[in-house]
This record gives C-alpha cells, sequence and structure tokens, in this order.
C-alpha cells in the first residue's frame, strides 16, 4: 500500500518556510566577512556562532584563561557550516566547507581550541585542523583564580547529544565542575546516554513539534528544582527559551551573560584579540 505524505497545515508550512528562510539567511551572514574572520597563526580558540553571543566580557575571560596555557593562541569567528548541512543544498554545504578549508589554509591554522561539541564534530570531519576541547585544557590547567568560583551553588548537568562519544570532555567537565565548588545533580540518561535538548541537526526547523517533544522529554528528566548548565550553548538556550534557567559552563566560571543575541556576537567578531 502507497503511504501517505504527511501534510503541514497552511499556518505550519508558513511558520517551517519563515525559519528556514531565516536559517539560510543565518548561515549566509556567519559566511560573510561581517562575521567569519580569523587571527593568523597555528593554534586559534574557535568559540562556535552561538557561543559569540553571549557578551564580550565572558568571551575575553575564557580566551584570556586560554591564551596564559597556550602561547600564541589567536581567535577564530568562523562557522563550522553545520546549520548549512541540514537546511542547505548538499552543493551549497561543500562550496561552505571548501570556502572554509582555504581560509583555514590561508590563516595558517592547525590546531582549533573549540567550546562547543558541534563545532568540534564537524572539524574533524570535514577539515584538515585539530580540534582540541577547552574542557581538556581548561581542567589540565585549571586557573588558580578560578578555584571555588561557583562554591556551595547545585547545577544539572546536561551533555550535549553532540558529545555523546567525547568522553573525554564529559570527565573534563564534571572535574572543571567539582574544581569550581559546584555539587553535580546528574540527570537519569547522561554521558553516551544522554538525551537530546530537541534542536539536534536543525530540528527545531525542520520538524519543531518533534523537537519540542525530545525537550519536553529532557526537561521533563530534570533532577530536582535546579538550574541546568551545560558546555553546549544551543543547549543552554533551548532550555532558557522554555522557562528551565539554564547557563552555559563558561558563564559559572566567569560571570552570568545577561545578554544573548547578534550585537554581542557582532562585537566580539570586531575585537581585536
Amino acid at each position: 500500500m502507497a503511504r501517505k505524505m504527511r501534510r503541514r497545515s497552511p499556518q505550519v508550512k508558513k511558520s517551517f518556510n519563515q525559519n528556514l528562510i531565516g536559517c539560510r539567511i543565518n548561515q549566509k551572514l556567519s559566511f560573510s566577512p561581517l562575521f567569519a574572520k580569523s587571527t593568523k597563526g597555528a593554534k586559534v580558540f574557535w568559540p562556535g556562532c552561538n557561543l559569540l553571543q553571549l557578551e564580550p566580557d565572558i568571551i575575553d575571560k575564557t580566551y584570556d584563561a586560554l591564551a596564559e596555557i597556550i602561547p600564541g593562541l589567536g581567535f577564530s569567528s568562523f562557522c563550522c557550516g553545520k546549520p548549512s548541512l541540514h537546511v542547505q543544498t548538499e552543493k551549497n554545504f561543500f562550496n561552505r566547507v571548501d570556502w572554509l578549508n582555504c581560509q583555514i589554509k590561508t590563516a595558517g591554522i592547525k590546531e582549533a581550541y573549540t567550546a562547543c561539541p558541534n563545532c568540534q564534530r564537524m572539524l574533524e570531519q570535514y577539515t584538515s585542523l585539530q580540534p582540541i576541547s577547552v574542557w581538556e585544557v581548561l581542567d589540565k590547567h585549571f586557573p588558580v583564580r578560578l578555584l571555588g568560583a561557583a562554591a556551595g551553588e547545585t547545577w544539572a548537568l546536561h551533555d550535549p547529544c553532540a558529545a555523546r562519544s567525547d568522553n573525554v570532555s564529559q570527565q573534563a567537565v564534571r572535574s572543571i565542575l567539582d574544581k569550581a565548588g559546584v555539587e553535580i545533580k546528574e540527570f537519569a540518561h547522561n554521558g553516551a546516554k544522554t538525551r537530546c535538548c530537541g534542536n539536534i541537526d536543525m530540528l527545531m526547523v525542520l520538524d519543531q513539534q518533534k523537537g519540542r517533544t525530545m525537550l519536553e522529554k529532557r526537561l521533563a528528566e530534570t533532577p530536582g528544582d535546579v538550574p541546568v548548565v551545560s558546555y553546549c550553548q544551543g543547549c543552554s538556550k533551548s532550555f532558557s527559551d522554555n522557562g528551565q534557567e539554564s547557563r552555559h559552563l563558561i558563564e559559572l566560571l566567569f560571570g552570568k551573560s545577561s545578554s544573548c543575541n547578534w550585537l554581542n556576537r557582532y562585537k566580539n567578531v570586531s575585537k581585536n584579540r
């Protein structure tokens, strides 16, 4: 029997089209000279697009902590292109990958210290770069001034689904939180079995109903009446946008961002580091 195609209502279809167009515009801007910039040199801090929407002071403090550990560290605001993988044609995606690899070569970048698990996976798969998790570095060389940075606080730790196979980052994050004095509450599903926040592979754009169902299942697992911390800004925003207090790990270490927007991203990209 032939399967019937699932039809969207006109209202849902309109919302879907608007979200898709918005995401494509987002990617066009992300690969434009306005937002795609990098210093030259072998090593760069690669925060990722979402994290760059936090206030510049927080990104500055994160960069400074890493620069104390990594001599000659530069800064890159390049996008890894993951949204394009899901919302653009295959040709458009690989055109952007080719452009990104060309820019990486021109800048002489060899190592990218990533704060985004999605960037880490994309760079491993589609570029010649050696991505290194900033959590591994910060845990090994934890700044003395940050000892007890969040002492006495209790947070539920959400592992991003993009980090399911990254046991090194999972353990480093837990060690960092312990050194910062945080009591960790674990979700029932964590580590390699963590559940998605609903935003995997641009699902909130491509199938918002399915994405929200996944998010609600994850929110229902929150252990106790405590806020959530994650090491993926996309996950943190998914939670906070739906009424669950949530912060990115660097906000626990370097201060809460009072805003999360494209203006912050522009300021972060425009700074000389």
